[in-house]
């Protein structure tokens, strides 16, 4: 059983990360792994991480998260996070994840299903 599906997909210069499933600590690995390849693959690194279908997320998994928001902003780029799921916005306001570098709530590129539930995790300028 999958217990993370992990996709990606370039769109208007951003790398789109679709995760679906269980972000912990036996799964982060293989969403660092893939945040790692697309971040190091473009520069400036402008990713998205459509949180979208994640069913849950422990601190292993913000972990991951706020160490592909440094990666990015070392390669002058950007990492936003699309989230619709209050119970993980709670987990992102809670842990102060949502206040890091001047997070702020808009549209995010290549999104399909944008809507007003968006965190934007900036890592630098061009929001």
């Amino acid at each position: 059983m999958d217990w993370l599906r992990v996709s990606s997909r370039r769109h208007e210069g951003w790398t789109v990360v679709e995760v679906s499933g269980e972000l912990d600590v036996a799964t982060r690995n293989q969403l660092g792994d893939r945040l790692e390849e697309v971040i190091a693959a473009h520069t400036p690194a402008r990713v998205v991480v459509d949180m979208s279908g994640l069913d849950f997320c422990d601190a292993s998994g913000l972990s991951v998260l706020v160490a592909a928001h440094h990666a990015a902003k070392d390669r002058q780029g950007q990492l936003r996070l699309v989230c619709p799921q209050r119970s993980i916005r709670r987990l992102l306001q809670i842990t102060g994840v949502d206040r890091r570098d001047a997070c702020l709530r808009h549209r995010c590129p290549g999104h399909r299903r944008c809507s007003s539930h968006h965190t934007s995790y900036s890592s630098g300028s061009g929001a």
